[in-house]
């Protein structure tokens, strides 16, 4: 497999989230899931007080949406490239959603409707985008270290103790041991001819 980046995947992938989530929120997508969503929770947590005017809750302005969404959608991206093993990457995809799905309470309390919609969509299809990445990439974090030197060859290969170091090795394990069981037939079978001669 080739090996992979982090910088530019991570900022394509993320630009990609958060561009999907912001065309599916301008051509209203989410408006029904944001008003069922918003009555559902505004007898039990949104009540009278000063952010909560003619029965609405406050809620943020688009920017702000958009800006807490690139935060997550860049975030996730650049989690999960760096990040070694699967599991670990879908961890962190879990982990994400469910921080994006936790602020809807959390706002609540100061009586502020956070749609949910907009981080969740961007989340899921950066997170998506990089997984897939990941699987078709050697990533740097897997190797065992951050850099990678492509300029060095990927393993030494060691000379054997009776082959000089400027000699390239190109022998096998399996090859030196042969040549040797060679030497050695050849050295005993020059004995026995000595040996002969000897006896004649």
């Amino acid at each position: 497999m080739p090996v992979g980046r982090l910088n530019m995947p991570a900022l394509l992938y993320g630009s990609v989230g958060l561009l999907l989530s912001y065309a599916l929120h301008w051509i209203g997508m989410f408006k029904r899931a944001d008003a069922l969503l918003l009555e559902s929770m505004s007898k039990p947590l949104f009540h009278e007080g000063p952010m909560f005017h003619e029965g609405v809750a406050a809620q943020p302005t688009m920017l702000s949406v958009m800006v807490v969404a690139a935060v997550f959608c860049y975030g996730i991206a650049f989690a999960v490239l760096d990040s070694p093993s699967v599991w670990r990457r879908v961890l962190l995809g879990i982990t994400a959603m469910i921080l994006t799905v936790a602020m809807v309470p959390t706002f609540a309390v100061w009586n502020i409707y956070f749609s949910p919609f907009v981080q969740l969509v961007g989340v899921f299809w950066s997170w998506f985008c990089v997984v897939i990445y990941t699987q078709h990439h050697r990533m740097p974090c897997d190797f065992g270290y951050s850099k990678i030197d492509m300029s060095q060859p990927e393993a030494e290969l060691i000379p054997p103790l009776d082959q000089s170091p400027e000699e390239p090795n190109t022998l096998t394990k399996t090859d030196r041991v042969l040549d040797k069981t060679v030497k050695v037939e050849k050295g005993l079978s020059l004995k026995g001819k000595e040996k002969h001669k000897s006896q004649l």
